[in-house]
């Protein structure tokens, strides 16, 4: 944990929660979830960043430490819980090592290329209760306080992202149907359940716009974000995946529940990953720590160390190699465009607008260089796929669809006007490279795009082009 408090705060922060940030502060300022600040998930993320950007003000730290420092003080706890869960069960000391060893290594060290990503948040709060369902009977009784907490925290976890539930509910049906319902109503699952009724309750009361507004337009143009299906599946993540099946096989099937209910969290962190279907690094994080940690378990649990058994053992090595071994080599986040924007920046809270599709052309470079970010988007996350969807659509045939899509892009332009006009941002760096992420080989000019509507041109006329950078124009606005 020490280590960890010493080692993270050297490196860039991942890019979304570098954003979290940012967009939680100017929450907590009095901007207006889903009206003034326009993200694509749930409000969650921004709460469990909220105590990041407290504690960091308490003690006079930069928010990207704070934020690191707290989760480390999460993970470090997650993994006390950890512990206890693991070291009361009914297993060998050998078997208790090893579980024990792979959930700390998931949550301290395979993330460290996106560590505090909602994925790592994600494990750091569900495994405790994971690690119960997975160690089922081998586990030693745990009293009704204790099982409702785990249900209680698991739920923040998970609650996250709706896919991550596939993983506890994979976990629950692989077992066998005779106790499904003891296990339904275990007090840890009815407390996940009854909080995750809760938070959606909570969502369309305190949070309607998400679910009038920003569902509706993530439906329509959120599916063109990611890559393809090379990206998704040809993954080392997927060839350990083979590699994890063949350790199965191996000398017959294997007969304990704990190796049965880690496959079903397997297959769910693989429904999980494949069903978001974008190819990201940090969506494969919880299928990566999953898959370690299984082989790690079916290496023990078949006696492959005592009985020096060479193509167990050399499975086991393989998975751990494509999986922990693949996020080791990718190292800690470096931040993309810091190197080549800084330059242009002159002093802190300068205000500083990115036009790009990417989150990370803009964070955390905002964070390294203390900008004031001047939109109230992340990335212009709602253009690429209405455009491509107005390409690839039947106008005559389909009118009401291109008018949604024409209507996303005018709310768009409208937003990117209103943002520029109101916050006045003395920068701004627009996206001109030929290929732009996600719009699928269209072609597509930020400037001419926002020309279409009379207003932007006087806006304009008070920026002079003062450069590129990491192929985005750089302008700068002159006077008042």
């Amino acid at each position: 944990m020490v280590v960890a408090a010493l080692f993270y705060p050297q490196f860039s922060l991942n890019h979304d929660s570098s954003w979290y940030l940012v967009a939680t502060r100017m929450w907590l300022d009095g901007e207006r979830l889903y009206v003034g600040i326009i993200e694509i998930n749930p409000p969650l993320a921004f709460y469990l960043t909220a105590p990041a950007l407290y504690f960091a003000g308490s003690v006079g730290l930069a928010p990207t430490t704070g934020f690191y420092l707290y989760t480390v003080v999460l993970s470090g706890a997650s993994s006390l819980w950890l512990m206890r869960i693991v070291l009361r069960a009914n297993l060998s000391t050998g078997a208790q090592m090893a579980l024990l060893i792979g959930g700390i290594a998931g949550v301290f060290v395979m993330p460290v290329r996106e560590f505090g990503q909602r994925e790592h948040i994600m494990l750091i709060l569900a495994l405790p209760y994971l690690y119960y369902l997975i160690l089922g009977d081998r586990g030693a009784p745990i009293k009704l306080a204790e099982r409702i907490a785990l249900g209680a925290v698991a739920a923040i976890g998970l609650a996250l992202k709706p896919h991550f539930l596939l993983i506890p509910a994979l976990i629950v049906l692989v077992a066998p149907l005779r106790d499904l319902f003891s296990r339904m109503i275990d007090p840890a699952n009815l407390t996940l359940g009854t909080m995750l009724v809760a938070y959606a309750v909570f969502i369309a009361a305190v949070h309607p716009e998400y679910l009038s507004q920003i569902v509706p337009v993530a439906t329509q143009v959120y599916s063109s974000y990611g890559g393809g299906w090379v990206q998704v599946l040809l993954r080392r993540e997927m060839f350990a995946l083979l590699c994890f099946v063949a350790l199965c096989c191996c000398r017959g099937k294997l007969a304990d529940g704990i190796s049965l209910r880690l496959q079903g969290a397997i297959a769910g962190a693989l429904m999980a990953y494949l069903l978001q279907f974008k190819g990201w690094n940090y969506h494969v994080l919880p299928f990566s720590f999953l898959l370690m940690l299984g082989s790690v378990w079916l290496f023990w649990a078949r006696g492959a160390f005592v009985r020096r058994d060479m193509l167990v053992g050399a499975l086991a090595i393989v998975v751990l190699v494509l999986t922990l071994g693949r996020q080791v080599e990718l190292g800690p986040y470096r931040a993309p465009t810091t190197a080549a924007f800084a330059p242009f920046i002159e002093r802190p809270d300068m205000p500083v607008l990115v036009l790009s599709s990417n989150v990370f052309a803009s964070f955390p470079f905002i964070n390294e260089v203390q900008a004031r970010w001047s939109s109230r988007f992340p990335a212009q996350w709602y253009i690429p796929g209405a455009m491509v969807g107005l390409a690839q659509a039947d106008c005559p045939r389909e009118p009401q669809q291109c008018a949604r899509f024409d209507d996303i892009l005018f709310r768009a332009r409208t937003a990117i006007i209103e943002d520029i006009a109101r916050n006045r941002p003395e920068l701004l760096f627009v996206d001109v490279r030929r290929e732009k992420s996600y719009f699928e080989g269209l072609t597509f000019d930020y400037l001419a795009f926002l020309q279409r509507d009379p207003a932007f041109d006087p806006l304009l006329a008070s920026y002079r082009k003062v450069g590129h950078a990491a192929g985005y124009e750089v302008w700068r606005r002159q006077g008042d």
